[in-house]
């Protein structure tokens, strides 16, 4: 069984050659997803998860990066397909200064957010999260409640981004529940998934968690730093 997890702090400036050596490593489909975000940091941010997910990937199967092959399910998430007969899924998430991947042989999410006090979180409580979540709200202190709404929020993130089915599944129509360590999540007849969580904990100003099916999580997420990485990327061209 194929798991691992890595997180990345991406740089807050990259060396423009850097830059357009990874860019120009990426298929179409990926270089105008870069181009077309307006703003240096989400370049960044998209342009090291590429990296980050091809680096992995390739060593991984044994390839260099341009015999890499992405396919595509139904509604557009991507994975390797016929890697010894199975396909190799992964997940990519970015939020601040972080990008997360997960890489595994069964479904799999991951979800990183960064914790925003300015929001009123409470107005988004009716439109995320099922009739029991919202009672786990309604009985917090206060100061609780946004640590508690991106918690909940990124687990909730991570088993969507396993299923694999985009925002066809409503957040109202499941539950997540979670008593310390042990996590699950019920249908909307409140059947329990076979699913398991695993949270991670890389900066005390984010939440991360990751879903999968059938799957022993790591104790630790691979913290890589950006240097490493970047070399690691350039060998495989």
């Amino acid at each position: 069984m194929v798991y691992s997890s890595y997180a990345i702090r991406v740089p807050k400036d990259i060396v423009n050659s850097d830059y357009h050596l990874i860019l120009n490593n990426l298929d179409d489909n990926q270089k105008g997803k870069v181009n077309r975000l307006r703003f240096k940091e989400d370049q960044y941010l998209s342009l090291v998860g590429q990296c980050l997910i091809r680096t992995i990937l390739c060593k991984y199967i044994g390839l260099p990066n341009k015999d890499l092959r992405f396919s595509y399910n139904y509604y557009g998430k991507p994975f390797i397909n016929n890697i010894d007969g199975k396909s190799l899924e992964f997940n990519l998430s970015h939020s601040g200064e972080w990008v997360v991947l997960a890489i595994s042989d069964q479904p799999i999410g991951i979800d990183i957010e960064r914790i925003n006090l300015d929001i009123d979180v409470t107005l988004y409580f009716n439109h995320f999260f099922s009739n029991k979540e919202q009672c786990l709200f309604s009985n917090l202190r206060e100061q609780d409640i946004s640590n508690y709404f991106f918690e909940f929020w990124t687990l909730k993130e991570s088993f969507l981004k396993a299923e694999g089915t985009g925002l066809a599944i409503p957040f109202t129509s499941f539950t997540i529940l979670k008593e310390n360590e042990l996590i699950k999540v019920l249908d909307i007849e409140d059947k329990e998934l076979e699913y398991s969580f695993k949270q991670y904990y890389i900066d005390n100003d984010y939440k991360l968690a990751v879903c999968g099916r059938e799957i022993n999580m790591e104790k630790e997420i691979t913290v890589v730093d950006y240097q490493t990485l970047f070399k690691e990327f350039k060998s495989l061209l």
